[in-house]
């Protein structure tokens, strides 16, 4: 990927793009941009806010990672080479399917966009003052942020998938957008504040199967109880050869038992904890979670 060279530190998404110097990598990027914006105003939309999208900046900071802070999301330059050059996994068609690569990193990047919007608009940042930053309260707020993202990752997929397109597929690229995304971050292992990525991954594998698949739907979280085993099975199947690649790539073995406890690494302790203290995002936001 051609990062801009020479220009301000922090800089907006539009400016960004602009000074890209490579014709190619700048339409790349120009389209994934656009993809993950419309998935926010259509999040937006979907939860009846009234304030508009936030404002994007990039950073340039090698460092992965991205953040929100007074309506304003910033994502690093080195968040955004993993997102326009993945180097989880080399190809789609471990999956079988084709997804053109702007068309990918625009879902990458609105993962990343919906999770930090969510912690904006739900007010997360409040809520761990609230409760004095406990550990477990900042890794169910990063639950929440995640399957927010999730779901709003599902709804934009459904909207650029062709006719006809299985929507059994639409799940499997959110699952392999997330994996990519959460596969390469420094703390994949998990932190005092985030889970495991493989723990997070599970959580939306979960999300995945137990969400209505009518696009139109009103509702976000309409759960379809009767496809929910089949979908989740379809779920599993798919990280153990997204698992199976990366560890062949690496010269790893898969452990294949270890790959799904660890997908419930931390137990169901940020779910709980969620539970525990949704109703204060209600109390902060005026959103009901």
């Amino acid at each position: 990927m051609s990062l801009v060279p020479d220009v301000d530190r922090v800089m907006r998404w539009d400016r960004y793009i602009g000074a890209i110097v490579d014709n190619e990598s700048r339409a790349l990027q120009k389209f994934a941009f656009d993809v993950a914006i419309e998935a926010l105003e259509q999040m937006r939309v979907r939860f009846n806010l009234i304030d508009e999208v936030p404002t994007i900046s990039v950073i340039r900071d090698e460092s992965i990672n991205a953040g929100v802070l007074y309506g304003l999301i910033q994502i690093n330059t080195g968040l955004l080479q993993i997102i326009f050059d993945p180097p989880v996994v080399d190809s789609f068609p471990v999956l079988g399917l084709r997804v053109p690569k702007d068309l990918l990193s625009g879902f990458m990047l609105a993962w990343v966009f919906a999770h930090e919007y969510s912690h904006e608009n739900r007010k997360h940042t409040t809520l761990e003052e609230r409760f004095a930053g406990d550990p477990q309260v900042c890794q169910a707020l990063e639950y929440d942020a995640d399957m927010c993202a999730t779901a709003a990752l599902y709804r934009e997929i459904q909207f650029y998938a062709p006719p006809g397109t299985p929507d059994i597929s639409c799940r499997e690229i959110c699952i392999y957008s997330i994996y990519c995304i959460l596969k390469a971050l420094p703390s994949a292992p998990g932190s005092r504040s985030h889970m495991s990525s493989l723990c997070r991954i599970g959580y939306a594998m979960r999300k995945i199967s137990s969400m209505n698949s009518a696009s139109l739907s009103t509702g976000i979280n309409e759960p379809d109880a009767a496809i929910y085993d089949e979908i989740m099975g379809r779920m599993v199947d798919l990280l153990i050869r997204l698992e199976r690649g990366f560890c062949a790539a690496n010269g790893h073995t898969l452990d294949a038992e270890a790959v799904l406890s660890d997908l419930l690494g931390d137990g169901d302790v940020p779910f709980l904890k969620w539970q525990e203290i949704r109703g204060h995002v209600y109390d902060v936001s005026g959103i009901r979670a």
